[in-house]
């Protein structure tokens, strides 16, 4: 084996959502100065998202170096043609070889660390720690002992409140992480490690005060793990997908229904009106001690009460959707499903008029592979700084959202070491960093792949030429 892919240790930082739209102001006024070293002595560029671009399917395409018509994943939830109804995806619905698998077949050592959406953890060579798990005691350490390591480092999934998070807490949840994968590099060759937190800190707290403290704090953390593996290890930072600042929401769903595409109603909207909806019940239930009845009621109270907002969406839908009549229903924000033949394009004409959409796209011009079948029939984009949630119930087409910050195609990439090319500029896809690491490792990867080896970033003796 080539020496380079012998002694090759690599450390992938990914950061849900970051963005250039967040770090270059900060890195202007001074305040990323670890972040600021590496791009100095490195390369940089942007990393493109798939679409659409969120965390779930973007962290499976990154896994496994396919776009999602090969994996088969196109959201947090998807219609299903054969059911007839939205279903949840998981990890369990990952068929495809991942980089970890890859590299332990090839006898590395491997230390993965909250990568969202990967619970059950999977066996490898070396440890693995599921994010994204359904609580705190679930069995997301594999092997199960690494959870008493972990517990020495007060390794902690979650903030305790998503929304307002304290920034004492964010910095505890991920210095736990950043702490624990310290202990993990004594053994490994290549380590991953993925801060969540950055996604909804960036959502709910964009533009304010806590996002650039938590910045700071960020960076902080990454100088002291780079500084802590010493010379020898390369290290790229990148993002499943970008953020910027929200400027307004655009619902398809409930556009699909204006325009007599979708029929439905909001379980519960009257009850709602009175004060009773779903989470406030179950709350009461909990209060006076009837935990196993509320833990029950998460289930059938779907079924009778609406939310706080008069909202719903993913799975919830099917106790909205009139499926008898419903020709289209969007999911995943940017995916529209029609359950009617020959209206695709129809809607995909009235959609390019509204002033807030960006490029609307069949699905079947974005995506290739087994799960095509499967896939949207339409993809849109929204213009930079609109958003989309496909939930039913909020009464309009477009307007605000709760949320502060909104998701882009356009992710970081910052690449640094031994390996890479100083001073290198460009654009990526994310599909790319699968080849780019197993080509780093000399690891030839075992089907084909939907990206390719960035070259323009890697040093020549780093390339994993072909044998003639």
């Amino acid at each position: 084996m080539n020496e380079t892919g012998r002694h090759m240790k690599l450390l992938v930082v990914g950061i849900d959502g970051g963005s250039w739209d967040v770090l270059e102001p900060m890195l202007e006024r001074g305040m990323l100065p670890n972040i600021a070293k590496l791009m100095q002595n490195g390369s940089y560029g942007t990393l493109k998202s798939v679409h659409p671009p969120m965390t779930m399917p973007s962290w499976q395409c990154y896994s496994t170096g396919r776009n999602p018509g090969q994996v088969g994943i196109f959201g947090w939830t998807q219609y299903d043609r054969e059911e007839g109804k939205i279903k949840l995806n998981t990890s369990g619905a990952l068929f495809e070889p991942t980089l970890w698998y890859e590299l332990s077949v090839a006898h590395k050592n491997v230390a993965i660390i909250n990568i969202p959406t990967t619970y059950p953890p999977p066996r490898v060579n070396g440890v693995f720690v599921a994010g994204m798990p359904p609580n705190e005691a679930s069995p997301y350490f594999n092997p199960p002992g690494e959870r008493l390591t972990a517990k020495r480092c007060g390794y902690k999934v979650m903030v305790g409140d998503v929304r307002n998070p304290t920034l004492t807490d964010l910095k505890r949840t991920v210095g736990s992480k950043f702490k624990y994968a310290k202990l993990k590099t004594k053994n490994a060759d290549f380590l991953h490690l993925t801060v969540y937190a950055s996604d909804y800190v960036q959502h709910f707290h964009y533009g304010e005060k806590l996002l650039e403290d938590f910045w700071v704090h960020l960076d902080k953390e990454i100088g002291e793990l780079i500084s802590f593996l010493g010379k020898g290890w390369n290290a790229i930072i990148m993002s499943d997908h970008g953020f910027t600042k929200l400027k307004g929401t655009f619902y398809p769903n409930e556009w699909l229904a204006s325009r007599g595409w979708l029929f439905g109603s909001v379980p519960g909207g009257a009850l709602a009106q009175l004060g009773l909806t779903r989470g406030r019940v179950r709350a009461l239930m909990e209060a006076i001690g009837l935990k196993r009845l509320a833990d029950a009621f998460k289930g059938s109270g779907k079924r009778l009460l609406g939310t706080e907002t008069g909202a719903i969406g993913g799975e919830d839908l099917n106790n909205a959707i009139d499926w008898n009549n419903t020709l289209a229903i969007a999911d995943s924000n940017y995916c529209i499903y029609c359950l009617e033949r020959g209206i695709a394009g129809e809607i995909k004409r009235e959609l390019e008029q509204l002033p807030y959409i960006g490029n609307v796209m069949y699905g079947r011009e974005i995506y290739r592979g087994k799960y095509l079948k499967d896939a949207p029939d339409l993809v849109f984009t929204t213009k930079h700084g609109y958003n989309s949630v496909s939930t039913l119930g909020i009464g309009k087409i477009h307007g605000m959202h709760e949320w502060k910050g909104c998701h882009t195609m356009d992710g970081v990439l910052i690449l640094h070491g031994p390996a890479f090319k100083k001073h290198a500029r460009g654009v990526a896809s994310i599909l790319d960093l699968y080849p780019t690491i197993l080509s780093l490792f000399k690891v030839k990867p075992s089907r084909k792949l939907d990206g390719n080896v960035l070259k323009k970033f890697l040093r020549e003796e780093y390339l994993c030429r072909k044998k003639k």
